[in-house]
């Protein structure tokens, strides 16, 4: 099989060989990809599915790469899909009521989804401007921050199926929960929003109080964001902090002394450095406080 002619064949895709991924992660880390595909349009997407179904061909949909660790070494089974062109669109539906609703694709980023919405004086999705990633990415872990969810201001999911079949969910069938939901056995190609109108000065305090709150709480540098989920009743930084690892290194990644839930590559990082760092956390909390730390960022390739 000539697995390049047959993606190509798929239609609208552009093949790049043997890319670092750490060129395509906000950690700055991770091996080349053997194939990294960018894919214009959905009708191209549906067939590349299919086809990488029927030959058996592992793959993996990239976001922003927000959340996201990525081995060092070479990913050679599993093709990189990123949404291009008309995944990054947005269309507004403003039917003269309060409530409006809003038809975005799965690779317009959060943080620009935000500030959109403030140029059409809509309120609900002030949240978003502090949180790095993409649309799809947010609404399959759920993302949020200052009190709202994604869930909060979504009404349908587009997806595709693994071979490419379209499915449409509800919110509810869409399964949310705390950084989780029932979306990661789709492909999430979109989703129809629905904000209310509102007075754009409040919006843009709302937004501006956000920025400042992730400024003064989160560290600046290359990470991934909160490496952890937090458990219940208490933060993972919290407990981070508390068993003496705030500040600690290994190589030239650290658990940041600002926020201990936020590990942080220094210029040079290893993903394998940076899973000894989460496994002495889990160690260490499980031991003071016979809590179980659960992962928030995703793991990609060998480990």
């Amino acid at each position: 099989m000539d697995l390049k002619k047959g993606i190509l064949e798929c239609g609208k895709i552009k093949i790049l060989e043997n890319e670092l991924m750490k060129n395509h992660t906000t950690f700055r880390i991770g091996g080349p990809a053997k194939y990294f595909l960018e894919v214009e349009d959905t009708i191209s997407l549906k067939k590349l599915l299919s086809f990488l179904s029927k030959e058996g061909i592992n793959f993996f949909l990239l976001g922003a790469g927000s959340n996201l660790l990525v081995s060092d070494y070479p990913i050679e089974d599993t093709v990189i899909i990123k949404l291009g062109n008309t995944f990054k669109k947005i269309n507004i539906n403003d039917t003269g009521n309060e409530n409006v609703t809003v038809e975005v694709g799965a690779g317009y980023t959060l943080p620009s989804l935000s500030k959109e919405m403030y140029n059409y004086e809509l309120r609900g999705a002030e949240f978003c401007v502090a949180i790095p990633g993409t649309l799809g990415g947010g609404l399959i872990m759920n993302a949020g921050a200052h009190g709202s969810e994604l869930k909060d201001i979504t009404e349908y999911v587009y997806c595709l199926t693994e071979d490419g079949e379209e499915v449409y969910l509800s919110n509810e069938e869409a399964k949310f929960s705390y950084r989780n939901s029932g979306l990661r056995d789709f492909i999430v190609v979109g989703a129809k929003l629905k904000l209310k109108k509102g007075d754009k000065k409040l919006i843009k305090a709302k937004m501006e109080e956000n920025l400042i709150y992730r400024a003064n709480t989160q560290p600046k540098g290359f990470s991934a964001g909160s490496v952890f989920k937090n458990p219940p009743g208490t933060k993972a930084w919290k407990l981070i902090r508390d068993v003496g690892l705030s500040g600690y290194r290994i190589g030239d990644v650290m658990f940041s002394e600002k926020h201990a839930n936020f590990i942080i590559n220094l210029g040079n990082g290893k993903a394998n450095d940076v899973m000894e760092l989460i496994n002495l956390a889990k160690e260490r909390v499980k031991k003071g406080f016979n809590v179980e730390l659960e992962l928030e960022i995703k793991l990609l390739g060998k480990f």
